[in-house]
């Protein structure tokens, strides 16, 4: 008898030790695996925003980068499977970038450069345990994003350079505009390859306003971002007359329309001394690692 009660307080035990396991220490440990995907992915696009960037500034024209991208994390051996994102490239043409400016004083009349075809590389990380959050990469920027929308953040910024010394204000704003074939991938070995083609430089003529006009469906992090920008340049001496407006919410910009829907983002500089425009053009694809 005493034998069967041992036995059978013992399985008890186990088995409160193996609840607390289940709805406690489990979750917790593939919280911090998801974690630890998220904080992975988001260095992983650094990278790749880096490596178009290093080669647009050495003009490696025609040199192909193979940037690996994480797309599952850590499991628990026998109680949880690993969780598996998706990695994808659109050529979207429902976004568009456009950039006005003066291009030399024959005319006075402005300059319009038009990107219509923004493309955008983005993982989705769809966490059972950690928050999910896609991560993407459009017109040199990298927005991380999650359920929310107003949980959004610039977390990689595009490559913009604004100073003023001695009343000579200077402005200068390279833009990546995205080819290829549109493509989604959820292996657990996935690579991004990016190929830098050629660039094309716009210096606008002394003294030029710049307008930059375009849509995302980041409305959030755009505004938050430009925001910042101009709080920065304006404690530097920068033109005070910079403004921003973010349709179709101006005062309240991280509220969009319905779900899906783009929200259009007018920038507005004030009138600059020098100013050059680069876009440099790179076409995408993926591919499984070796």
């Amino acid at each position: 008898m005493a034998a069967v009660v041992g036995t059978l307080l013992a399985l008890l035990v186990f088995l409160a030790i193996f609840g607390i396991f289940l709805s406690d220490y489990m979750p917790l440990w593939m919280q911090d695996n998801e974690e630890a995907l998220a904080a992975q992915v988001e260095s992983q696009f650094g990278s790749i925003q880096n490596q178009m960037s290093s080669s647009y500034l050495t003009a490696q024209s025609g040199y192909e980068a193979a940037n690996p991208v994480t797309l599952q994390s850590a499991g628990v051996p026998v109680f949880a499977q690993p969780t598996q994102g998706i990695v994808s490239f659109t050529e979207n043409r429902q976004l568009f970038t456009n950039i006005s400016f003066r291009l030399d004083s024959a005319t006075g009349q402005a300059y319009y450069q038009n990107i219509t075809s923004v493309g955008e590389l983005a993982i989705s990380l769809p966490n059972r345990y950690y928050v999910p959050m896609t991560f993407d990469l459009q017109d040199g920027g990298v927005i991380q994003a999650q359920s929310s929308a107003s949980q959004q953040n610039m977390v990689f910024a595009p490559s913009v350079v604004a100073n003023s010394s001695g009343g000579v204000s200077t402005l200068y704003i390279t833009l990546f505009a995205l080819y290829g074939n549109n493509s989604v991938l959820n292996l657990p070995s996935t690579a991004v390859y990016t190929t830098f083609v050629a660039s094309q430089q716009y210096p606008g003529f002394v003294g030029t306003y710049v307008y930059d006009n375009f849509t995302t469906e980041y409305g959030c992090a755009w505004s938050t971002y430009w925001n910042n920008q101009f709080n920065y340049l304006n404690s530097t001496g920068y033109p005070t007359s910079a403004n921003l407006n973010v349709y179709p919410n101006p005062s309240l910009d991280c509220i969009p329309g319905p779900s899906g829907s783009l929200t259009l983002v007018h920038v507005r500089f004030a009138s600059v001394s020098h100013f050059i425009l680069s876009v440099a053009d790179f076409t995408v694809s993926l591919g499984q690692t070796t």
